[in-house]
Formats: structure tokens, sequence, C-alpha cells
């Protein structure tokens, strides 16, 4: 009996075939870009924004992959079955949230022998309760559906908040409710009151619309300003008017936001000795420098990648000190530069020397 072979069939089955080797070894190349944080280096502030932007796989591939590749370093029993391809990423999905050191070889095995769907019925028999992910799909255009669970206390805050701002629905709460916190809570949105407010006040004038404020320049009765950094304001003062800007005529001139009743700043906790006898000691970064800062980088995350990707990261924005200030480097606002925690932190571990190569804004004074 001849048996009819199918070329088609024979190129799928090996397509297959290189398509879970090739899964498994994308979850060990992503294992090694996460430990040596490479997704830092090419302005990624985090691997499932690379995975995503870079790599271009959809959220949902990223989020599976990357839970897979963690979840393996912790489980060696994982790691081998996935090196060994003896399991599939998408049989391992669905035991991720059961899945223990201490119960490894049990539900490796069951991924291995069972089907999809049997794993996800068996998986569900043992953990009923296990949190689902988040999810968040277009509808429309214009409009979208959030999938997600609350406990029964936030949705009862919620239902207060629509009680009180007379909202039609739970999406007019949210939106009152997102809009008060963005007000009080979000630096962009302070630091444009602020802006406002200055550019209200009597005798100010900001040339080119810029916000720039200078520490430690006055603006005298002549109306030129003396002294500080480059730039600054412009404009004459009403006679007898005292100035709105600081004036720095020693360190314990700018207090800290932190500084207690009764306390100087210049009492410094904790004081560091260099070569020399030089002692020093970490002055707050001013409100207003933070505002200056927030608004000309958009409070997005400057750091540029080796690829000449910028970050542009809008969560978890620190401000970081090109200079640092033990290298004499000051509280400036050329001098400063918003970072994510990510690449903030990954700056300090590595104590690199500032390369401008490696920040969006390599020539701050241009800013204004």
């Amino acid at each position: 009996m001849t048996i009819k072979k199918f070329p088609l069939h024979e190129k799928a089955l090996a397509l297959a075939k290189d398509f879970g080797r090739l899964e498994n070894e994308l979850i060990a190349v992503l294992q090694e870009i996460e430990a040596q944080k490479i997704y830092l280096e090419l302005g990624f502030s985090s691997l499932f924004k690379y995975a995503t932007a870079s790599l271009g796989l959809s959220e949902a591939n990223a989020y599976t992959f990357i839970a897979v590749a963690r979840k393996a370093k912790s489980i060696p029993l994982l790691q081998q079955s996935l090196e060994e391809a003896s399991v599939s990423v998408s049989k391992v999905k669905p035991i991720l949230a059961v899945l223990e050191p201490e119960n490894s070889k049990a539900w490796i095995q069951k991924a291995k022998t069972l089907s999809k769907a049997e794993i996800e019925k068996q998986v569900a028999g043992f953990a009923p309760k296990a949190k689902k992910r988040e999810k968040v799909q277009y509808v429309r255009e214009e409009a979208l559906r959030m999938h997600l669970e609350v406990r029964e206390e936030i949705y009862q805050k919620l239902k207060r908040v629509q009680e009180i701002s007379a909202s039609k629905n739970l999406e007019e709460a949210l939106e009152a409710l997102v809009d008060v916190y963005l007000k009080t809570k979000d630096p962009i949105e302070k630091a444009k009151r602020v802006q406002k407010k200055s550019a209200a006040a009597p005798g100010f004038h900001r040339p080119g619309g810029s916000d720039r404020t200078t520490v430690g320049e006055r603006l005298p009765t002549g109306g030129q300003p003396t002294g500080g950094l480059s730039g600054g304001l412009s404009g004459k003062l009403p006679t007898g008017a005292k100035p709105r800007v600081p004036v720095l005529t020693n360190a314990c001139d700018l207090k800290s936001e932190k500084t207690l009743p009764g306390e100087s700043d210049c009492d410094l906790k904790s004081k560091k000795t260099l070569p020399g006898d030089k002692v020093f000691g970490r002055k707050a970064i001013p409100a207003e420098i933070k505002h200056q800062v927030f608004l000309r980088d958009g409070g997005r995350c400057q750091y540029r990648g080796t690829n000449g990707q910028l970050c542009g990261e809008r969560k978890f924005v620190q401000i970081h000190h090109l200079e640092p200030l033990w290298q004499g480097g000051g509280n400036g606002v050329d001098n400063l530069l918003s970072l994510c925690h990510p690449h903030h932190d990954y700056f300090h571990r590595k104590d690199r020397k500032y390369q401008s190569s490696k920040l969006a804004n390599t020539d701050l004074a241009s800013w204004h």
C-alpha cells in the first residue's frame, strides 16, 4: 500500500516544531537580557516595553513570555523542561498562578500530558479565586472596555464618588475622580499652575514664553539681573518692590521641604568628609526648580538608548543631577534632568560618569 505524502503537511510539521523551539529560545534570551539590563541601555524602562516596542510582540504575548521566563528562573525543573522543549509556553501559561518549587514536578507533568483545556480546568479547581490580569481593549474608535477586578471596598468608594459628583454612571464618576487626582498630584499640572501665577505677577516678564527662574539672582531697581546662572528674568520692578525670586546668599537661604519646626536645614544630619576635609550635605531641590525641570522635560524620562531610542517613561520619574553634588554640581536647572526610576537607579548602580550621549537633552542651556 502506497502512502500518499503531502509536502505542505510535512512543511507545516517542521514549522510547528521550529515554532516551539524558537519560543523556548526566546525565553532564554529574555532571561539574559533582563539579567544584564540590556533593555535599559537600549532606552526602555522595562523588559515589557522592550518586548512590545522593540521586538514587536503583542502585549499578551510579551506578558506571557516574561512571566514564564521569570518563573523558570526560580524553578529549575521548568527551566530544564523549556530547554529540552518537552513543554510549550502555551501549556506553561495556565499553571503559572499555581506553580511553586514544591509542586513543580506534578504540574509540569500535567502540562506535558494534558490538553490546555484540561489544564485550565484543574488549575481552576486548585485555585478558583486566582486573580485575572487586567485587560483593556477598544470597542469603538473613541471607547475602550476595561476588564479588572476590584475589592468591594473600592467599589463602594467609587459609588460614593458617583453620588458626590452627581455622575450619571461609573464612567463619569471615574472621570471626576481622575480629574481631581491629576489636578492635585500630577507634577506637570502643578508646574503649569505655578507658571501661570508667576506670569500674572506684576513686574515680571519671561522672554520667549520661558518660565525659567534662576536661584541666586535678584532684580534690582535698575532692572538688570546680577549674579546667578545665565538666563533668568528681565524687566523692571516697581520702585520699592521686593524681588519674588529667591536670593541665595548662603546654603541656609533655601529651606528643605522636609525641615521640621525649630530645625535648621543647615544642621546636616549626615556629613561626608572628602579629601582636604571638605564637608558637604545634600540640599533639597527647590520646588520652583522642580517645576521648571518637569515642564521642560514634559514629565518624561530623557534617557536615550544606544540605538537612539528615547525612553519617555512617565511613571516613577525622578530628577537626576548631571554633575553630582559631591563633585560640585548644584541644583540649577541646567544641572538637572528627568529620569525614570529604572534608568536613574541604573546610572547610580553602575557608578557611571555622566555621558551626554546617553541623555536626550545634551545641551540643556539652550532649552529656553
